[in-house]
């Protein structure tokens, strides 16, 4: 196994000025680029954010801790839609070409192209992580971090604030097989498949024999 530092600052402000530039420049995916700075102002879960409606995502943006200095690029953009789609408060916001909102997976697709050439691998969760890690950053030089961390252990939701600290964290170790680690597993697998193969054959042999033998007893009889 090898172990490889992992570089988790992922510079949430170039992150949220590339997804404003998306907004700007890529029309046919508007909606994508509004859902991936909501995601970054918020750091609303997936399952959270993606069924808003326009309504519910305003009265949700002042019962979440936003990042106050983003507040007017949403706002604008909320009126945006309003104006130049004619949305109301009660249209679902985040919508694909088909009408119908983008799933967990079309977003990851997307993220993985617009971020391309950002270090790791840009997800709904790490939009989502860039938020805290952010917020962590920015506000614990400001507040009692003892007061921050349980608000933010809570928010996120995990059992204990050490899960947290590890989460927010600018660096973690990650784990992984090297290629020869993979071939021997391959090969391990392969072989204990033919071994199963060979032991089912086998059964199927000494079923035929049985079921012979007592053909055999029952002609005697």
């Amino acid at each position: 196994m090898k172990e490889e530092i992992y570089n988790a600052e992922f510079h949430h402000e170039e992150l949220t000025q590339s997804a404003i530039r998306f907004f700007e420049e890529k029309i046919e995916n508007r909606h994508y680029a509004f859902f991936v700075i909501c995601s970054l102002v918020t750091g609303l879960k997936y399952k959270n954010l993606i069924n808003l409606t326009l309504g519910e995502l305003e009265n949700n943006i002042f019962e979440n801790n936003i990042l106050v200095e983003k507040l007017y690029s949403i706002n604008r953009y909320i009126e945006f839609l309003i104006k130049e789609e004619g949305k109301t408060k009660d249209d679902l916001i985040f919508l694909s070409r088909k009408g119908t909102p983008y799933s967990n997976q079309q977003i990851n697709r997307l993220l993985k192209k617009q971020y391309e050439n950002f270090d790791g691998n840009i997800t709904t969760r790490e939009l989502r992580r860039s938020y805290f890690v952010h917020l962590w950053s920015k506000k614990k030089k400001q507040k009692d971090k003892e007061i921050l961390l349980k608000s933010l252990t809570k928010r996120i939701g995990h059992s204990n604030r050490y899960i947290t600290l590890e989460y927010l964290g600018s660096k973690r170790i990650v784990t992984y097989k090297t290629d020869e680690e993979v071939e021997n597993k391959r090969l391990t697998l392969n072989g204990m498949a033919k071994e199963l193969r060979v032991a089912e054959e086998e059964i199927i042999r000494l079923k035929n024999i049985i079921a012979k033998q007592n053909k055999k007893i029952d002609r005697m009889r």
